[in-house]
């Protein structure tokens, strides 16, 4: 009598796979940067000459509006209202940010801010 050969199926166990995977995606995800943008510099702020209110610019940014002195502006106005105030005189831009801005928002205004030459401007609350 021959005998049968009983065929078993093994199991393939995949905790190992998945933990070598998990190391894998960890791994990746520390060593890659996902930052786009350039540093930004923060300066700190100084006790100089005294300012008058010619000088300053109160700019106030929410997640919905942006004001300029009390005038709600769009994103997109904004270098332009800014350049216009200017005039080749060195402003002081205070800049207030809402607590329900998004830090999105946030990184766009300070771009804009870094690319107009002429002014120093200092976040508060």
């Amino acid at each position: 009598m021959k005998k049968r050969m009983i065929k078993r199926s093994r199991k393939i166990t995949l905790t190992s796979l998945i933990d070598v995977i998990f190391i894998l995606l960890l791994f990746f995800l520390l060593t890659s940067t996902f930052n786009n943008y350039s540093e930004i510099e923060f300066m700190k702020s100084h006790s100089g000459k005294e300012s008058t209110e010619e000088d300053i610019i109160f700019l106030k940014v929410s997640q919905e509006k942006i004001s300029l002195n009390s005038k709600i502006l769009e994103m997109t106005e904004l270098k332009k209202q800014l350049l216009e105030k200017i005039n080749k005189k060195k402003y002081i831009i205070l800049l207030s940010i809402d607590e329900d801005t998004k830090s999105q928002r946030f990184i766009k205004m300070l771009y804009i801010l870094e690319s107009i030459k002429g002014i120093n401007f200092d976040i508060i609350r």
